[in-house]
């Protein structure tokens, strides 16, 4: 009986401390998911000219920078014509806002109107979704070196390359079939030099060649290459134009050409609210990822 009572503060003191440290982890558990929750990323920046910003930071945004759910977008020093993109996670479009001299505000689907008012970001959606992990590590690659990447306009007066991004075929024997490359182009001859763009072929010798290309017989030139990524330049009279190929063998070339499909099918969903080279300058890092990467189409997703 006195034992009991002796023993009654001490028991209660006990009781006190586990109901603090109780209290205590919970609120710590509550406040981490709460910095997770504000951290979580929610997309990245495909296009972008001028000072923006996450209001709070005053880190600028870049291309390829990822950009935090419930975040809210501001131009520090906004001028007209400024403007930025955000791709969700999916890579698909998920904010567009530009300025002009009344101010900055979000555009609609078309582009036509961008007065409406900068809402913050949305929340980060529970499952990623499609390509995700690939453009997680697609956009980690662009952003560490996007002038790797960058498009500069062909000196074609009001023309566009005829040569675009592509996974090419190389054949039993060695060669590339130039109507892979050039299947676009008017008929005449042309000037090709083909140089690796590997992160690791600086400095290797670029192969030249002068074809009479034919539309009408795709098959008739081919180039002799190694499995691996190329810049291809084009001149023909006054034009001029360069892209990218991934060139592989059969069975990889199947599984290649498939997941670059897929991201490319994304990257031409961004319409003409994204610069079209800046849609390239993504397409050139795709191959690039494809180029790293082991995995076909069921990789990318």
């Amino acid at each position: 009986m006195f034992s009991t009572v002796r023993n009654a503060p001490a028991n209660k003191d006990a009781s006190g401390l586990a109901l603090g440290a109780t209290i205590l982890v919970l609120c710590l558990l509550l406040f981490s998911v709460r910095l997770n929750a504000e951290d979580a990323k929610v997309g990245w920046v495909l296009d972008v000219k001028g000072q923006w910003a996450v209001s709070g930071g005053t880190a600028l945004l870049t291309q390829a920078a990822s950009v935090p759910a419930g975040g809210q977008l501001v131009n520090l020093a906004a001028k007209d014509g400024d403007y930025i993109r955000i791709a969700d996670l999916h890579g698909e479009l998920l904010r567009s806002l530009r300025c002009s001299q009344s101010g900055c505000g979000q555009c609609g689907k078309s582009e036509d109107k961008c007065t409406a008012p900068i809402e913050p970001l949305p929340k980060a959606p529970e499952q990623p979704g499609f390509l995700a992990a690939t453009f997680e590590g697609l956009m980690d690659l662009f952003g560490g070196q996007p002038e790797r990447y960058s498009i500069h306009r062909s000196r074609s007066i009001g023309a566009e390359t005829c040569i675009a991004e592509n996974v090419v075929r190389l054949d039993a024997s060695g060669n590339v079939q130039l109507g892979d490359v050039l299947m676009r182009c008017e008929q005449g001859t042309y000037t090709l030099e083909f140089a690796p763009a590997a992160a690791d072929g600086a400095g290797q010798e670029a192969k030249k060649l002068t074809v009479n290309w034919n539309p009408g017989e795709p098959g008739s030139s081919s180039v002799a290459l190694a499995p691996g990524l190329y810049g291809v330049k084009y001149t023909r009279e006054w034009r001029s134009g360069s892209a990218w190929i991934l060139v592989c063998a059969s069975p990889t070339f199947e599984d290649k050409r498939a997941a670059f499909e897929k991201l490319s099918a994304v990257v031409d969903g961004w319409g003409r609210q994204v610069e079209g080279e800046s849609k390239a300058a993504f397409k050139r890092a795709s191959l690039d990822y494809l180029s790293r990467s082991n995995g076909g189409p069921d990789q990318v997703h």
